[in-house]
């Protein structure tokens, strides 16, 4: 360790914003999603996990009711045992809410009993997610017909069945498509015994009988007491009875008087697919301008009309469950929430038959996910719920964040092993952070305690490092506050396909995604600039290819999944393609493929023919060679090229570069504007220092760097302007990141080149160090360490597996004379596991939670003896690696795993006794407790 003195240029106070940079509000920090799990809970953990998180800084919590590893575990009522809607498990909502409450800390409840999706015992079979089913029958045609139809076969479990209709076709083979007006409707012609009479032209004829059934899809994951049906998505009258049974009772806990929000939180679609509800059929035909009746035969394996046109039908069917998943169950949601005095709906609009964009508007907070060392989980749905937020005026960009599975998290992550994945998510987008998981423990005395299943937790009363980590939320808070003000800056938007997941990025430039709706609805162009009412403005609309399927799981008829239906003509709305033509005429450019056809069925087949014509006038005649660069009316369509090439051609220089040549996604940005500044955050990737000359597409302007790590802001030292450009010379830590802020002032004479700190002195501070360990978890009360050394490799087993916090302790001398009074003080710990807080002389100093763990001690520091307290905290899988080598008093079951056989621990296979009847361990040398355990003895 060594005391470095430095002296710095002062930094002139920016007013208002920097103040809450240094110190973000709360509603700018991060949420935890807390889970309470298997029907365990008690008012001591409660307090417990609140004051932790208010210790932190934490926002709020996401709350839901779960079951997890303990399936195999009868419920134990010696412990504390709350089923879940029993009269005391309403009592516990209440304490938990005045407790929050109290706390200032704000609660979003899960819409159903787990948290997948909504749902629950009240449920039943005719309102619950609907299928179509369907029977067939044959017959020869010249005479009449009197045959009772076989009904539909069912789930015996619920025996639930309604009539849809019943058609009737000349017999062909499965691959041979049926002529629309040869499928005759035979509905009316069935009695409610399902007896037919009917008199067929000559022939062989096959008959369909379609009814609607229950998916049977349950809520999940979700204890004994919890479990029901998926409510109807698509009725607003299972909606209704959703929310009354659930959400609108939990907001009637709310403590008289309270002062914090309490609001509905919507996780993820994990409900499976449904085709139908009743009414359905009626509906359809307001929407989409037909009857489905005669077209729903391809779901029973046969095309109608050709093969497009049955995939035109079925895009038409996967709409209208969008729309009405939408408009029934999300809106409905949202209506009543807000009429009973629920706060900010808040909710991931994804993962099933779902239009991301158009249900993501519905939400006043849309939320991401993104998981802990897992690209493949979640990712995606960053830059696309940043783009919903963008495009309709919200704020708040959202993400269940940190999410991890034992392959990627042994309770072995700190908080600087999630710096360069937090950073990367505010890069697309994310401005709020709510942490994945902070599991409520019912026995705050035993730790880690309840885990989430094999979820392991990561934030929270059980974590070891829980305590040494507020500067790493403030640091969250302090980046996602700068990132909610302004407006984000991109220069090309793009057309979204519902199902999509992600979109492509274009090199050097930022884009969002749009749906067509909002693009028919409210996207203007004046002077090349394309506006939306949320106040984006674009330079480029780029449209998408769509002659493949996007997740063809979706198609509610099943067409999309059969052979031979890999392609399709590119395809437009008319409404969009209208609007399009529209904004060229008034001066956008435009890039992308012509559309050959329009989108569904209405208004065919003259709404191919209207199709032909304006791509004719957009995109020149269909029987000459393609223009790449057309210019039409005051615009520009471009084809065949890419959107980076076209905003070149339109003179639009990249937002972002830099002078020297880096890997792909070493150094990601982003851009917003803020009044008259211009902001922009860059996250360092990699794992080694960087120095780099970054170009930004502004001019005029003079440059500051805001350190989110610190909260310090200082002028850039190195700059200078050339070509309507800034270049600015940083040098970033492993995993660095900083903001650069550019604001309106007088510029000074370039290139500025301005010397960085200096250290004029360093002083070793030398042992022996006294180091203090915690009793309760297996260490020594007190003992001295000669010199710095691993714990790992310290003889004691009370320190060689120590898990904790351990404060070190010895006194620093300072000469006369010597301390330099100008410039900071900075005690270097050098390398530390795995998180570290300073106090000199009784001042405590910000925690430090990445490298260089270096603190500025100068405020503390006088002439002569001072006193140098160190707190250290590491990571749980030390001691719980060393309780796995002590006698077991903890039976488990067998080893879990996932995917290629990549090890996921073991779960509790009984409560012990000792923990039941509250008696002394049997193995005294173990000192954690845990209902999942992520580590072998050997490891």
């Amino acid at each position: 360790m060594a005391v470095l003195s430095c002296a710095l240029p002062a930094v002139e106070d920016v007013g208002a914003l920097a103040a809450t940079f240094r110190d973000p509000p709360r509603a700018s920090r991060p949420a935890l999603w807390w889970r309470f799990m298997d029907d365990y809970a008690s008012r001591e953990g409660i307090t417990a996990d609140l004051a932790a998180m208010k210790r932190l800084g934490i926002s709020g919590a996401m709350i839901s009711f779960c079951s997890g590893s303990m399936k195999s575990v009868p419920p134990e009522p010696r412990l504390p045992l709350v089923p879940i809607l029993s009269p005391a498990w309403w009592d516990l909502v209440k304490f938990q809410m005045a407790s929050a409450d109290q706390a200032g800390l704000s609660l979003w409840y899960q819409a159903c009993p787990g948290y997948a999706t909504s749902g629950g015992p009240w449920i039943t079979a005719d309102l619950s997610m609907q299928k179509v089913v369907w029977s067939e029958a044959s017959c020869n045609g010249g005479a009449t017909v009197e045959m009772v139809l076989p009904r539909p076969a069912v789930d015996p479990t619920w025996n639930h069945y309604r009539e849809v209709g019943v058609v009737a076709f000349p017999t062909r083979g499965k691959d041979d498509p049926i002529t629309l007006d040869s499928i005759v409707d035979l509905s009316a012609r069935m009695d409610g015994e399902g007896r037919l009479r009917w008199q067929p032209g000559p022939g062989a004829w096959t008959i369909l009988r379609f009814g609607h059934t229950t998916t049977g899809v349950p809520v999940h994951p979700v204890t004994e007491a919890g479990k029901g049906l998926e409510c109807d998505k698509l009725s607003r009258v299972a909606t209704r009875l959703q929310y009354d049974r659930y959400f609108k009772l939990i907001l009637a806990q709310r403590p008289a008087g309270s002062t914090q929000p309490v609001d509905l939180f919507y996780d993820s679609w994990e409900a499976q697919n449904l085709t139908w509800t009743p009414g359905f059929r009626e509906t359809f035909q307001r929407l989409r301008g037909y009857d489905p009746l005669p077209w729903i035969c391809v779901a029973a394996g046969r095309w109608v009309g050709s093969r497009d046109l049955s995939r035109r039908f079925d895009l038409d069917w996967k709409t209208t469950i969008e729309d009405l998943i939408t408009t029934e169950h999300f809106e409905e949601l949202a209506r009543l929430s807000r009429a009973d005095g629920g706060g900010a709906f808040r909710g991931q609009p994804y993962n099933g038959p779902i239009n991301f964009m158009t249900a993501g508007a519905v939400f006043d907070q849309p939320e991401a996910e993104f998981w802990h060392g897992r690209t493949d989980y979640g990712w995606w749905s960053l830059r696309m719920i940043a783009s919903v937020c963008h495009v309709n005026g919200k704020q708040v960009v959202s993400a269940e964040s940190l999410t991890s599975m034992p392959v990627n998290n042994q309770m072995d992550v700190d908080p600087f092993a999630t710096k360069a994945e937090t950073d990367l998510a505010l890069t697309m987008g994310i401005n709020h952070f709510a942490i994945h998981t902070a599991t409520h423990n019912p026995w705050p005395a035993w730790k880690p305690g309840m885990t989430t299943g094999f979820f392991p937790p990561l934030v929270g009363a059980g974590q070891v490092w829980s305590d040494l980590a507020g500067s790493w939320i403030t640091y969250l808070g302090r980046c996602c506050h700068l990132l909610q003000q302004g407006t984000f800056v991109a220069d090309a938007v793009t057309l979204f396909r519902p199902n999509q997941k992600g979109y492509g990025q274009i090199e050097g430039h930022a884009n969002d995604l749009c749906a067509a709706d909002m693009i028919v609805a409210s996207m203007t162009c004046q002077d090349g600039i394309l506006s939306l009412p949320s106040g984006m403005r674009y330079r480029l609309l780029e449209l998408v290819d769509t002659t493949r399927t996007v997740q063809p799981k979706l198609s509610p008829s099943g067409v999309e999944v059969r052979p031979g239906t890999k392609t399709m003509p590119q395809s437009m709305s008319l409404p969009l393609l209208r609007k399009v033509r529209d904004l060229v005429l008034a001066g956008a450019s435009v890039v992308g493929p012509r559309p050959r056809i329009a989108e569904g069925l209405a208004g065919y087949p003259g709404s191919d023919a209207e199709v032909a014509r304006i791509a004719e006038e957009l995109w020149g005649p269909a029987d000459r060679p393609q223009e790449q660069d057309r210019i039409v009316g005051k615009g520009r369509v471009f084809c065949g090229m890419k959107a980076g090439e076209a905003l070149d051609r339109l003179g639009i220089q990249p937002d972002v570069t830099t002078r020297e040549s880096l890997p792909a996604g070493t150094l990601p940005w982003i851009h917003r504007r803020i009044g008259t500044d211009e902001l922009y955050f860059l996250s360092h990737q990699r794992d080694e220092p960087l120095k780099v000359t970054v170009s930004f597409r502004v001019t005029g302007m003079i440059p500051e760097l805001w350190h989110p790590d610190t909260g310090a802001i200082a002028p850039a030292r190195t700059w200078t302007q050339r070509d309507g450009r800034t270049e600015v010379t940083l040098s970033l830590d492993r995993r660095g990141s900083v903001f650069v802020r550019f604001r309106p002032g007088k510029i000074p004479a370039l290139p500025v080149q301005e010397p960085g700190p200096t250290v004029v002195a360093t002083q070793p501070v030398e042992g022996p160090w006294k180091v203090a360990f915690l009793p309760a978890m297996g260490g020594p009360a007190e003992t001295t360490f000669p010199s710095l050394v691993s714990w790992t490799e310290r003889p004691e087993p009370g320190i060689k597996h120590y898990s904790g916090i351990a404060t070190y302790r010895t006194d620093l001398r300072i000469p006369e004379g010597r301390q330099a009074t100008s410039g900071p003080v900075e005690l270097d710990l050098g390398e530390v596991r795995n998180l570290a807080r300073v106090t000199v002389n009784g001042t405590t100093f910000p925690e430090l939670w990445k490298p260089p763990f270096r603190c500025d001690i100068a405020a503390a520091l006088k002439p002569g003896t001072n006193q140098i307290a160190i707190e250290v905290v590491n990571l749980w899988v030390n001691r719980l690696v060393g309780d796995e080598r002590e006698p077991a008093d903890i039976t488990w079951a067998g080893e879990r795993y996932v995917g290629a056989k990549q090890y996921c621990g073991r779960p509790l296979a009984a409560f012990p006794t000792w923990l039941i009847e509250g008696k002394a361990r049997p193995s005294q040398g173990r000192y954690t407790f845990t209902t999942w355990t992520y580590v072998k003895k050997d490891q």
